[in-house]
């Protein structure tokens, strides 16, 4: 009898409290299917897997800008319809862009895509100042992040570059022909009728489009010092800019990004191919990118639009401090091998040439030996691929046009040591206190 009474009792309180439970439950948002009838889906949240962003550099490139972004959007119209690799995922990369619309307003903005779609969001406007302080573009880029925080970041920047030449080494004033009385003519001087490349940097007044006192130069240790004061360590940069896969100015760097891809030669005006570029950057919903494919991609385009001007290298900025040691290693070794500048394969129209190819260069003035094999060994880490065509275009005087590439040569990055050019400036680079 007190078994029964107990097991009554117990049956009574596990009833009470399965009856309070389902009281105290909220309300279901969905209700429970009718028979035969699939349980409706909600709706689910996008989450950011990655944030690719974009930083276009001053105004006169803008026409190629517009065709950059162009392209990656046909690019994520491919990747967000239906079959495609961005198609229905709750988890998705972002796109975002900083870019001038004129010397004096910016905006920032996403590319924003689904089912096949991708059209422009307008997120932030900025008054831009006449001399682009480096503190406003580490503010920019922080803007960027916080408008799109995802778990990683990559970046492109789209500019003229000089590479690792200070806005400094050139007196202007004196060097450029009809200004403050010069006659010479400058060192970097476009030819007549070259074709757009993204070489220099946009200001007064090298640039006579630009007021006086305007200019968005900087110099490549500020560039160091922009992308470091944003205290995210990219997971890629890409420098869609020319003149960029040199060695000293990679070496200022190499704290910015995990990898890097750039150019030793000048890149032609259209750019990146970022409609072939962008599926290898946002793989696995953008949890993943293929930086050899970058590079493939790249190569390839130019391969079938002229076959030349296809030059491009990807960068392990964790292995270039290693390549320092081997190189002040390599340059240390006895007896010192004699090489003349014009046996070396050189990436630019100049003269005298300011970019040789370093990978050919060291291992001319090295001897045969253990050093000389470190110093290969780890320039095949610091470098893990390289493309190039057996042609580069110049539009620099006094020699612009096409020049022949020693494809044999060709290391995948260039250095300007053997150049007599700017020599006090270079004794000053990072990359030679490093390696002498």
């Amino acid at each position: 009898m007190k078994n029964l009474f107990r097991y009554t009792l117990t049956l009574f309180v596990a009833t009470a409290l399965c009856l309070t439970t389902a009281c105290n439950k909220e309300k279901p948002e969905y209700p429970f299917p009718l028979p035969g009838q699939d349980t409706p889906t909600p709706p689910q949240e996008i989450t950011t897997s990655h944030t690719l962003m974009f930083y276009f550099v001053g105004t006169t490139l803008n026409q190629e800008f517009a065709g950059n972004l162009t392209s990656t959007e046909e690019a994520l119209r491919e990747l967000s319809k239906e079959g495609g690799a961005l198609y229905g995922k709750t988890s998705r990369p972002r796109v975002i862009v900083y870019k001038q619309k004129s010397r004096s307003v910016a905006h920032i903005f996403e590319l924003k895509y689904s089912n096949g779609e991708c059209v422009k969001d307008t997120l932030a406007t900025y008054d831009t100042p006449a001399v682009m302080p480096k503190e406003n573009i580490t503010a920019y880029l922080n803007k960027m992040m916080e408008l799109a925080p995802a778990p990683s970041y990559g970046l492109v920047i789209g500019s003229h570059s000089r590479g690792w030449i200070p806005i400094e080494a050139e007196n202007w004033t004196r060097s450029i022909a009809g200004i403050g009385g010069g006659s010479a003519a400058p060192y970097w001087q476009v030819a007549p009728g070259a074709l757009v490349t993204r070489f220099l940097g946009e200001g007064n007044p090298f640039n006579s489009s630009y007021p006086s006192g305007h200019s968005n130069y900087f110099d490549i240790w500020d560039l160091a010092d922009v992308l470091e004061a944003t205290q995210q360590k990219f997971k890629y940069i890409i420098y869609d800019a020319c003149f960029m896969a040199n060695v000293e100015t990679l070496y200022d760097l190499r704290n910015c990004s995990e990898y890097a891809i750039a150019s030793v030669s000048e890149i032609k005006g259209v750019g990146f191919p970022y409609k072939t570029v962008i599926p290898h950057l946002l793989g696995d919903n953008g949890a993943s990118f293929n930086l050899d494919g970058v590079c493939e991609a790249y190569n390839y385009y130019y391969k079938v639009h002229g076959n030349c001007s296809g030059s491009v290298s990807l960068v392990d900025n964790s292995q270039l401090e290693a390549l320092a040691e081997a190189t002040k290693a390599a340059l240390n070794e006895t007896p010192q091998m004699e090489v003349e500048e014009k046996e070396l394969q050189y990436y630019d129209g100049l003269k005298p040439h300011l970019y040789y190819d370093f990978g050919q260069y060291i291992n001319a003035v090295c001897p045969e030996g253990e050093v000389k094999e470190a110093f290969n060994a780890q320039l095949a880490k610091s470098v893990p691929c390289k493309y190039t065509l057996s042609y580069f275009y110049t539009g620099l005087e006094p020699n612009p046009g096409n020049h022949k590439i020693n494809t044999e040569a060709y290391s995948g990055l260039a250095t300007s040591l053997p150049s007599g050019k700017y020599r006090t400036e270079y004794s000053e680079t990072s990359w030679y206190k490093a390696t002498h």
